[in-house]
């Protein structure tokens, strides 16, 4: 008997479960603009596979659909800025498979809440979709339709150890999905086994009803009644995220605000991110974070200051002046609180700083997007005179802001040497360094540019491209500026935004990054390398350099605010943490668009050699999947317990090698016509004599009054394998094989 379909209601909460873990992703991106996109790549493998299996599409044919849909859904959304006319250009396929690079380092380094930028983005639908496409096809071409639930299962839990904030709406989602998905697979196999009975009309399964109810009531309960145990807000038995080799899940082992840059350029440029009021003070970079250690690979943080109880005024220069800034924060970097620098006070209670740098941060649990704070910053008085005149550092007091990887070549240092030749103070070193950089050496600011910062990449900049952007120039003067001696550390940030109503209101475009330079007596002082950018506060960059007009700045939707009691900033504090541990920056490994001076017949080359790839990736595993099935259900019929079993599992299995001889069966005529007329006439030849044997058994265990013996249940086999071997000498094996592993007749139940 034909095996019944399963109930649209069974694939419709089957795919209710992938769509809770899309719903379980809020506690892991920032906003929720993604949330259409990642429902769509959730709901679409059910799809795809369910019209697949109604159409019987064969194995191949499905994955190329699932991969065909996957590529496109994450293509258009991904990477939709760079879609013309609703077709792909060149850029598209270009920035794709950057991003597709960049997938796994964005998931071993992002901080939740994660921004959902292009590398994060594709990372999530690629997952969802996944997710959806291994559950829909393990519950409908093998058959493991409890087993469907473990997919989603898995990302959920991933999701739950990687998130942040409450859980309890999303754990309620999820555990309803599965309660009703597995309320659907009963009442579908309650339906089922009526219809053996040839039920005369429908019935409603009382389990169903009463397994809904009592499930919401449960959920609720544990809802309402689960924070309040003893102990359910206490600390884990295990603390997972210190497990391992790494340090844990601490900020400082965070991914920087620097991989961005290019995405926020490009992507979303006017977007706001915040709005700073100083009143009527001059404007000054909005500093995010210093980074002081360079491997050729990455720039880190790499602090190792001694935690303090307070973030005192800095000691140098001796002339300061202060500066209180209001920040109103609407889509900033998670965890990092942008200001001039130095900071020494700030109106949150639990703001943290890194000490050597002051970098503000947030601890994980404290939302930053719609918060307003108030900070004052101690900002360094100097002339150009005062830096002129400032000694060289001590080289074994300021190694660590020296140390330049071991594979860069002495060409850099040439041409630092070069660039520096004229220069008499340190300052005067850092200032040929930037002219030579922003104006004087041919450089070029440019965007699209490939996103890889490794030392043969900084000297391809410096010697043949000279092309780039703010983190291209920031991190060569860094190199360069270290080669001659002058201790340099890159700063990541905003410049200076847009004035407005007699505030700076600062966007994605003013993301940028620029190096900090010790002097002596002075401390750290800002330089601008980056063509067509200018810093007032240490007069260096292109003076050209303009600020967009207010006329092209709308200041966007009003921001409801997070406010800080009025009263006397608390004084920073530090928290404690390993000397050893770092904060990793890839230098220039952002999610924007990289399509630099490649060859797009290339790229194009490249798309369709990672399409094949995929798909024969996929290939590979179902076919490993219906060989398994295969053996599987021919070692079920040759070991069943009961002897009965054994023989009809002999005649089916000589059933299914007769078809992949050509000979189909005749559901109208008994098994003894068939093997007697039907399977000769059909092309059994040798196989006819054991075919009749074994229809025979076949008859009289099906309908004798006593089951067959063990030794009937064996020569049932030795005939079925007989059919085999005689049917080899006339069917090509590749034929055979194809037809044995048509998922199409995996499908089938043999008629018994």
């Amino acid at each position: 008997m034909a095996a019944q379909r399963p109930s649209s209601l069974v694939s419709i909460t089957r795919a209710g479960l992938t769509v809770a873990v899309a719903v379980g992703l809020t506690a892991v991106f920032a906003e929720r603009a993604w949330l259409t996109a990642a429902l769509v790549a959730a709901i679409a493998p059910h799809v795809i596979i369910g019209v697949a299996d109604r159409r019987r599409w064969n194995t191949f044919t499905t994955l190329a659909a699932l991969v065909g849909a996957l590529f496109l859904l994450t293509l258009y959304v991904v990477e939709a800025h760079t879609i013309s006319s609703a077709l792909p250009t060149q850029a598209t396929f270009s920035s794709f498979f950057d991003d597709l690079r960049d997938a796994p380092h964005v998931l071993r380094t992002a901080v939740v809440p994660v921004a959902a930028e292009r590398g994060a983005l594709l990372l999530a639908l690629a997952s969802l979709f996944g997710a959806g496409a291994i559950a829909e096809w393990s519950a409908r071409r093998l058959d493991a339709t409890l087993g469907a639930i473990g997919p989603s299962l898995v990302m959920f839990v991933t999701i739950a150890a990687l998130g942040d904030g409450s859980w309890v709406a999303i754990t309620i989602l999820y555990t309803l999905a599965g309660t009703l998905y597995l309320l659907a697979l009963h009442h579908d196999e309650v339906r089922e086994r009526r219809s053996w009975f040839h039920a005369t009309e429908p019935r409603r399964s009382n389990t169903l009803v009463g397994g809904v109810i009592a499930a919401a009531v449960i959920v609720a309960g544990a809802a309402i009644i689960g924070p309040g145990v003893p102990g359910a807000r206490s600390e884990p038995w295990i603390d997972y995220r210190a497990l391992g080799d790494g340090d844990g899940g601490g900020l400082l082992n965070a991914e920087t605000p620097i991989i961005s840059i290019q995405a926020k350029l490009q992507l979303d440029p006017d977007r706001q991110v915040f709005t700073v009021d100083i009143g009527d003070a001059e404007p000054r970079y909005w500093r995010v974070i210093a980074l002081d250690e360079y491997d050729g690979n990455v720039w880190k943080l790499n602090d190792t200051g001694e935690p303090a109880d307070e973030l005192d005024p800095p000691s140098e220069p001796p002339t300061t002046e202060e500066l209180d800034q209001r920040f109103t924060i609407t889509a900033a970097d998670p965890h990092w609180l942008p200001a001039a620098y130095r900071p020494t006070s700030v109106s949150l209670d639990n703001a943290l700083a890194v000490e050597d740098s002051a970098t503000l941060y947030l601890k994980s649990e404290t939302p930053i997007v719609n918060l307003s704070y108030d900070v004052t910053s101690e900002l360094p008085v100097t002339d150009v005179a005062e830096r002129r005149a400032a000694p060289p550092v001590d080289p074994d007091e300021w190694e660590q802001y020296l140390e330049l990887p071991s594979g860069l070549s002495q060409d850099v240092h040439d041409l630092a040497a070069d660039v520096t030749a004229g220069a008499e103070t340190p300052w005067d070193q850092a200032e040929a360094i930037a002219n030579y950089l922003g104006r004087d050496g041919g450089f070029t600011y440019n965007l699209n540019v490939a996103r890889e910062h490794d030392i043969d990449r900084l000297e391809e900049f410096l010697f043949e491209t000279k092309e780039g952007y703010c983190e291209q120039f920031a991190s060569a003067f860094g190199a360069m500026a270290r080669s001659v001696g002058l201790p340099t550390r890159v700063a990541v940030g905003y410049t200076y935004g847009t004035e407005f109503n007699g505030s700076y209101i600062v966007r994605n475009r003013d993301a940028h990054a620029w190096p900090e330079v010790y002097f002596t007596g002075l401390g750290w002082i800002s330089l601008e390398p980056t063509p067509q950018r200018f810093d007032n506060a240490s007069g260096t960059g292109d003076p050209q350099a303009a600020p967009a007009p207010a006329a092209a700045v709308d200041p966007g939707a009003e921001v409801t605010t997070t406010t800080v009691a009025p009263g006397t900033f608390p004084d920073l504090t530090f928290p404690t943490r390993d000397p050893d541990q770092n904060l990793t920056l890839t230098a220039g490994e952002s999610a924007g668009d990289s399509t630099g001076t490649s060859n797009p017949f290339g790229q194009i080359f490249i798309g369709f050699v990672f399409v094949a790839g995929t798909l024969l990736v996929f290939a590979t595993v179902g076919l490993a999947c219906l060989v398994v099935r295969a053996v599987r259900r021919t070692r079920q019929r040759r070991h069943a317990p009961d002897p009965r079993d054994r023989v009809l599992g002999a005649w089916a299995y000589a059933l299914d090698h007769l078809a992949e001889a050509g000979v189909e069966r005749r559901p109208s005529a008994t098994p003894v016509e068939f093997a007697l007329r039907h399977a000769p006439a059909h092309g059994a030849g040798d196989a006819g004599p054991p075919l009749m044997e074994l229809a025979q058994l076949q008859t009289a265990a099906l309908f004798a009054p006593d089951p067959p013996s063990d030794e009937e249940a064996r020569t049932a086999w030795r005939n079925a394998d007989a059919v085999n071997a005689a049917l080899k000498h006339s069917v090509p094996r590749t034929t055979r094989w194809f037809r044995r592993l048509d998922p199409r007749r995996t499908l089938e139940t043999v008629d018994a």
